[in-house]
């Protein structure tokens, strides 16, 4: 009979420690669950901020809108053109340096406004103007460039000795037309 104690004690304590065991494996895969778990958080929100861009920086796919007034004649003229790709992720000063010759007129992070003002005539305007040098005379036809540059297009020298005399004090001082063929159409109105 004790013989029988001796593996009922043996058959309990054999329940005692597998329930032990299984309680234990339960409770231990629970924690490993929820450390995952905070692991899996941390990792999304990392992920998330690494995804998310602040708004104060310029996003992919900005487009940037230059705006140039001329004050000779008053008219402002824009253009846009996506942002350069090394601008990506950069904050407002880094544009405001970039853009050096340019005031930022406004700064969004898919679109920025930069704005000058040139004392000159826009794009396309067209200069006729005689110089004299070393005794001999030439006209000039030039045309503005979109940064406000004149641009030699044409030299042309018998002209001046075929003008009457105001005609040759008129395009000294420099005739602006709205078109280098306006220009031409007049210097061969001139010549007629």
């Amino acid at each position: 009979m004790k013989r029988i104690y001796y593996v009922y004690y043996a058959l309990a304590g054999l329940i005692i420690l597998s329930g032990g065991f299984l309680l234990g494996r339960a409770y231990g895969m629970n924690v490993q669950a929820t450390v995952n778990k905070q692991i899996n958080t941390q990792q999304g929100q990392v992920a998330t901020q690494d995804i998310v861009q602040p708004e104060n920086v310029v996003r992919q796919g900005c487009m940037v809108e230059f705006k140039t007034k001329y004050e000779k004649t008053g008219e402002t003229t824009s253009y846009q053109r996506p942002i350069e790709m090394k601008l990506v992720g950069k904050a407002e000063s880094d544009v405001r340096k970039h853009y050096t010759g340019w005031t930022l007129e406004s700064f969004l992070a898919d679109r920025v406004v930069l704005y000058r003002v040139l004392d000159a005539y826009p794009e396309g305007y067209a200069v006729v103007r005689i110089y004299t040098e070393e005794d001999e005379e030439r006209t000039c036809v030039y045309e503005y460039d979109a940064d406000g540059q004149m641009v030699l297009k044409h030299t042309i020298d018998d002209i001046p000795y075929l003008l009457e005399d105001d005609q040759l004090e008129i395009l000294k001082e420099g005739m602006v037309f709205t078109s280098i063929e306006g220009a031409y159409a007049h210097l061969e109105n001139l010549l007629n």
